[in-house]
């Protein structure tokens, strides 16, 4: 194959995308493309989302819910790493998101109070909140990291 799309497809196996990682390279030709998508594990995130989430987890554990593995975030520089631990070189790594509407996929998806009536849309708070941190910057919240790589290889 000349190229292989993976959209936010790795990361929700538990045991890692060692294997996934492992098939995409047997079936790309060399130099072929891989346009890789995963969560990104934003500032917003490490900072907020992340220990909100600690604490409505311990909330459902102490009342009998179960908790569940739901998937894998990842900074740019992991991507690149694992991207390279497997054979790729990438050389296009940006952030990955609904940013040039000022929306974001990230608070949507982690703040389900922000959310509005349809599906990605966003209420008043939410649109405030997604306007002021993705004019700072886009990586602050973008849900995720894109990133396209190289097969190394002859």
């Amino acid at each position: 194959l000349g190229a292989v799309i993976s959209l936010g497809v790795m990361e929700p196996f538990e045991e890692g995308s060692d294997e996934a990682m492992r098939e995409t390279w047997r079936v790309l030709r060399p130099g072929g493309l891989f346009f890789f998508t995963v969560p990104m594990n934003n500032l917003f995130r490490k900072l907020v989302g992340h220990p909100l989430r600690a604490l409505y987890l311990h909330w459902r554990g102490a009342h009998g819910d179960g908790i569940h593995f739901a998937e894998y975030r990842y900074t740019p520089a992991e991507v690149e790493r694992e991207l390279a631990r497997h054979g790729f070189a990438p050389f296009l790594t940006t952030w990955d998101d609904f940013s040039e509407k000022r929306m974001s996929l990230g608070i949507w998806a982690d703040f389900p109070p922000l959310q509005g009536e349809g599906l990605y849309e966003m209420n008043v708070p939410g649109r405030a909140v997604a306007w002021v941190l993705n004019s700072l910057s886009p990586w602050l919240v973008s849900a995720g990291v894109l990133c396209i790589a190289r097969k190394k290889g002859k």
